[in-house]
């Protein structure tokens, strides 16, 4: 059986292939990696994102993402370089485009992973 660190070590050497799952498990894994106060700064600007991309989409609430998943890929500056969608529909490509607008604080790594879930 594949240890969790060989995995995702397999899984950044192809990161141009990654399926969704697999760049949400590098998202989770690098989320969870933050200091204390880069998450909480990372969580503010996120949310910021959030609320933006739900309004430039035209969402009354966020019960109108329900079931959304956008995985992000950012450099080191925090600049999304790459994402992954997990259904394919008008709002949902809006949300993908309004949140590429936003830069997100990192500890500088050249690849961090990101995501957002609407899981209600």
């Amino acid at each position: 059986m594949m240890s969790s660190l060989l995995l995702v070590t397999l899984l950044q050497l192809s990161s141009l292939n990654l399926s969704l799952s697999q760049a949400e498990i590098l998202a989770r894994r690098d989320e969870a990696s933050l200091s204390a106060d880069l998450t909480s700064e990372f969580a503010n600007r996120q949310g910021t994102a959030v609320g933006f991309a739900l309004h430039k989409c035209g969402a009354k609430s966020a019960r109108q993402a329900a079931g959304l998943k956008v995985v992000m890929k950012l450099d080191a500056e925090g600049l999304v370089k790459k994402t992954w969608l997990n259904k394919s529909t008008k709002f949902s490509r809006c949300f993908e485009k309004q949140v590429r607008l936003f830069v997100l604080p990192t500890d500088g790594r050249p690849e961090f992973y990101s995501f957002i879930n609407f899981n209600f």
